[in-house]
């Protein structure tokens, strides 16, 4: 438990001591949770309430009680007995419900009122309560964005830009037993007038308007947070209904949007901008950030393959699959030679040969049998050989035997043991292809003073908006500090924006990448060199990977445009870049059994070395396109770079690994608070380069 605990706390980057450790195995035995959700939570109240700072005894005492707050809240919702089966009303059975509880009424008979509990839910999911039965609705944008709302005249206090939705499962309508969070103090009606009928007994038909049909229907329902009245003259109480007429926080699309007042302003409002979180190397020396030599520019040139094939106009994601076959084979091939030479042995051995006794080795890429689960396990290890040596073939992997190994989908490995049944091949030892050296050059920054570097990965504005803040905040710590280079890296217009996902924005997506490049140029100082890299997710471009450069039109004198992944050569300093997340898609594909506290983060960007690839999990995450035999020429990493940036959503960090310094600044947005930025100050004589390195918060 303790180890699977710690393993859940290093995917976010974070090594507790051991009597925190202790205290939360004592939290998960109390509480009989798992260690994945202890860790879900502790992230979520470190984020909100302590800014993202290391579990410690105290904060896990504080946080103990906000767990069990949480976890109580949970329970307190229990589904009544049922006495008969469930019903989901639509609008006909809702208006027979009334005529038949009047019919009641009007003979005396009492109608049975129905306990209704109110649950604290998500900001993406909420109850509705029948008859002792919990049924789940989604929040879903307003029509009105496509339509205009019929209703709104007769609701003054409705808000312009906002009305009450909800999506219905599988196209009902669920009428007023609705509970939301608190989140929007705007109350839609408050006159009977308004509602032009009987606030509580009845839903009023005219303020009740279905959109759409099949699986998914959208309902306005304007009744919710309505006052409790009499009724009108004439009109008896409905009292099936009556207990659905309390005061309830609104349901609008600005109680649960991220753009509610107050969060947008977080930003703004912060109060750590400019602390320094990650310190390379780690003492207390200050380091000056002021430009020395103002009028030296860096040489900045592409290493390795020209990006003219992927500027070009070409069909991506076109590949046969005799040529993706291809290219993996390929690749394997190559690492074997290499693995070959690490191993001193002349050639591979097929890996179904039948031997009992005596050990063999094979070379392959690892793959997950998809009848053992979709995600890769021990049960599920598969060893694709090559076509020369193995014919294509697979065979399961016992590893059993390993005391320590780490695994991942697409990975090339060699390994040593041996195949008793000619079905299943027992491992005894892994040999994974050698790390490459730094390549050792010139180094022509000597005597112009130290190189200073500024680094800064988007999304770079809110959630919840397009105003581009933290932009705005990064070019002005550019200008101040006048750094000799600065990389920029996408997305720049995200797809996973909010006002993307939705349409709302007042240009097109070109337009509107168009409109951040021209005040990102025109605000740079000229005398700052500027590279930018694109990402998939930038919703203009190309989805695909790898990602060619910007268009060159229209550029200033001082911005370059590369492609996603790229290698610069500085001045002879190696700069290795990719703005793709692969830290955490390898993260969540990896399997590892590894001595108490070892370095994961560290573990992970040594994959990409040693497997010589930018992108060397496949298949790739289902958020990832990639186009393999571009892929071949363009995201190959045949030698180790002085420096790597990989900005992640997993925890920020600068480390040594084989000899290059990798950072991960993570991203200049993180949720709705300014995120990180990285600076480095590098020196070099000869062919030897010493790196200075700060993780700075937006």
């Amino acid at each position: 438990m303790e180890e699977h605990l710690l393993n859940e706390f290093e995917e976010f980057g974070l090594t507790p001591n051991k009597r925190v450790l202790e205290k939360c195995i004592e939290l998960l035995k109390k509480y009989e949770i798992t260690p994945d959700t202890l860790v879900n939570h502790w992230i979520g109240y470190a984020a909100t309430k302590l800014n993202d700072e290391a579990p410690s005894l105290e904060n896990m005492i504080l946080f103990e009680k906000d767990l069990s707050k949480e976890l109580s809240a949970k329970t307190k919702v229990k589904s009544e007995p049922l006495s008969e089966s469930p019903v989901i009303h639509n609008i006909t059975t809702i208006t027979q419900i009334a005529e038949d509880d009047e019919l009641l009424v009007g003979y005396g008979t009492p109608v049975r009122k129905y306990k209704v509990e109110k649950k604290r839910l998500s900001k993406s999911t909420w109850l509705t309560k029948h008859r002792g039965v919990f049924f789940k609705v989604k929040y879903s944008p307003p029509p009105f964005v496509c339509r205009p709302w019929p209703y709104r005249n007769l609701c003054t206090h409705l808000p312009a830009d906002t009305a009450a939705a909800v999506y219905a499962f599988p196209s009902f309508l669920l009428f007023s037993t609705l509970y939301f969070q608190i989140g929007c103090r705007e109350k839609i009606l408050d006159k009977e007038s308004e509602m032009g009928g009987d606030g509580g007994s009845r839903v009023p038909p005219l303020l009740l308007q279905e959109y759409g049909e099949g699986e998914r229907t959208l309902l306005l329902l304007s009744s919710v947070g309505a006052k409790r009245t009499s009724g009108l003259e004439g009109t008896p109480q409905n009292k099936r209904l009556a207990g659905l007429g309390q005061t309830y926080s609104v349901h609008t699309p600005s109680a649960f949007s991220p753009s509610t007042p107050g969060t947008s302003s977080k930003f703004s409002t912060r109060n750590n901008a400019g602390e320094v979180v990650v310190k390379y190397p780690a003492d207390d020396a200050v380091i000056n950030w002021t430009r020395s030599n103002e009028t030296w520019e860096p040489d900045i040139q592409l290493h390795g393959t020209a990006e003219t094939k992927l500027t070009t106009k070409y069909n991506y994601m076109f590949s046969r699959l005799r040529d993706k076959f291809d290219v993996l084979e390929e690749q394997i091939n190559d690492l074997g030679d290499l693995v070959k030479r690490k191993l001193g042995i002349d050639d591979f051995d097929p890996n179904s040969v039948l031997k009992s006794v005596e050990t063999f080795h094979t070379i392959g890429r690892i793959c997950c049998d998809a009848t053992s689960g979709s995600r890769l396990n021990t049960s599920s290890l598969l060893l694709e050989g090559t076509r020369n040596t193995s014919s294509g073939q697979s065979v399961p992997l016992d590893v059993s035997q390993l005391r320590e190994f780490s695994f991942f989908p697409g990975q090339v490995v060699a390994v040593e043991g041996s195949n008793p049944t000619g079905k299943k091949m027992v491992v005894t030892s892994v040999t994974t292809p050698p790390i490459n050296p730094v390549l050792k050059t010139d180094v022509s920054i000597e005597g112009r003073g130290p190189l200073n570097v500024m680094v800064a990965c988007g999304p770079f504005t809110l959630p919840d908006d397009l105003e581009f803040a933290p932009l705005v905040e990064f070019i002005q710590q550019v200008n101040a500090l006048l750094p000799h280079l600065v990389i920029i890296m996408g997305p720049f217009v995200d797809v996973k924006n909010k006002k993307v996902e939705c349409g709302d924005l007042d240009y097109t997506y070109q337009e509107q990448f168009d409109i951040v490049m021209k005040e990102l140029q025109s605000k740079i100082t000229n005398s700052v060199q500027v590279c930018i890299i694109p990402s998939w997710r930038d919703v203009h471009y190309r989805t695909v990977y790898p990602t060619p450069p910007f268009p060159q039109e229209n550029k200033a004198p001082n911005v370059n445009f590369f492609s996603d992944p790229c290698v610069l050569n500085v001045n002879g300093i190696f700069i290795a870049l990719t703005s793709t997340d692969i830290l955490f898609h390898l993260s969540k594909e990896e399997i590892a059994v590894t001595p108490h506290g070892s370095d994961r983060l560290g573990r992970l960007v040594s994959h990409l070395f040693s497997q010589q690839s930018f992108y060397p999990l496949n298949p790739p995450s289902e958020e990832m396109s990639i186009d393999l035999e571009q892929a071949e020429d363009h995201c190959k990493l045949s030698f180790t770079p002085h420096l790597l940036f990989v900005p992640s959503d997993l925890r920020h960090f600068i480390k040594n690994v084989s000899g290059c310094v990798v950072v991960n600044m993570e991203r200049a947005v993180k949720g709705f608070c300014g995120g990180t930025y990285s600076r480095l100050q590098i020196t070099g004589e000869g062919s030897s380069v010493q790196i200075k390195a700060e993780i700075v918060r937006l």
